[in-house]
């Protein structure tokens, strides 16, 4: 499988890893500090809270972020990035009311 344009929080990343083989792009850990060698394999690489927080668009490192999810040619713009401060989430209609702004707020508080 394919793990592309994501991030967990905390140190153990090895969620994104899982057990078999596949390839794994774009994607970020949470560590305290970074050192050269928490990138050695630099499929998943380490990023202080700060640097995961502080693009509040797709530029730096979720540049390549903006993804054609349908199919039909152009980015679909699937993540909130909320404020400095905050983490990008997902933008999903849980509700199903065609709105997923009310979604991102729920996922953040």
């Amino acid at each position: 499988g394919t793990i592309k344009n994501c991030y967990a929080g905390g140190q153990d990343y090895s969620k994104l890893l899982g057990g078999g083989s596949g390839t794994i792009t774009a994607s970020y850990y949470q560590a305290a500090t970074v050192s050269s060698a928490d990138d050695a394999d630099k499929t998943v690489q380490a990023k202080t809270a700060s640097v995961l927080q502080s693009p509040t668009g797709y530029s730096g490192i979720y540049e390549d972020w903006n993804i054609d999810l349908n199919g039909n040619g152009s980015n679909d713009d699937p993540w909130d990035f909320g404020s400095a401060s905050q983490y990008p989430v997902l933008k999903i209609d849980f509700d199903g009311d065609g709105d997923t702004s009310d979604d991102v707020t729920r996922q953040r508080n």
